[in-house]
């Protein structure tokens, strides 16, 4: 599929697709009650809530995922893929560490609907920032790299 679409617009559709459920998620936490009259749990809203969530990880993991684990098997040499693939698997961490560690403390702040929607507002600015990257289906690494130090005149 990466090689049908390409990177960039498959990148954009996951991110603007991750980004989507978050906002989904945020609208159901906020207008839809937790409790009903009765004090009985809220069934539908549990499953809308499952639902965004499903629809994010097809998103994440249909567009998103592939292409980054393409794009690091690309830029790495075959001399060391391995210590490459131990470098994104720890790069990778981190954010997932912040984003749990931050989710928490956003959620006692802001309640589960501003959360969400925290984490979409964030989801924006990638979109803004995946539609910077150019498209690099059909190019190799080295042309790459021409390109990017054309754009910035050489300049590291």
């Amino acid at each position: 599929m990466i090689g049908k679409i390409g990177r960039r617009p498959l990148v954009l559709v996951g991110q603007m697709g991750c980004t989507a459920c978050l906002f989904f998620i945020a609208a159901v936490c906020f207008f839809m009650p937790e409790y009903l009259a009765g004090g009985e749990v809220n069934l539908l809203r549990a499953y809308l809530v499952l639902t965004g969530m499903l629809m994010f990880l097809c998103f994440q993991q249909g567009a998103l995922s592939p292409v980054t684990g393409c794009c690091f098997r690309r830029s790495s040499r075959r001399a060391c893929v391995g210590s490459a693939w131990a470098a994104r698997c720890s790069h990778c961490g981190w954010p997932t560490l912040l984003f749990q560690w931050h989710f928490r403390y956003c959620w006692l702040l802001f309640g589960l609907a501003g959360a969400f929607l925290t984490f979409a507002i964030i989801g924006i600015g990638g979109s803004m920032f995946v539609r910077t990257i150019p498209e690099t289906r059909g190019r190799s690494l080295e042309q790459v790299e021409h390109y990017f130090f054309a754009l910035y005149d050489g300049k590291p």
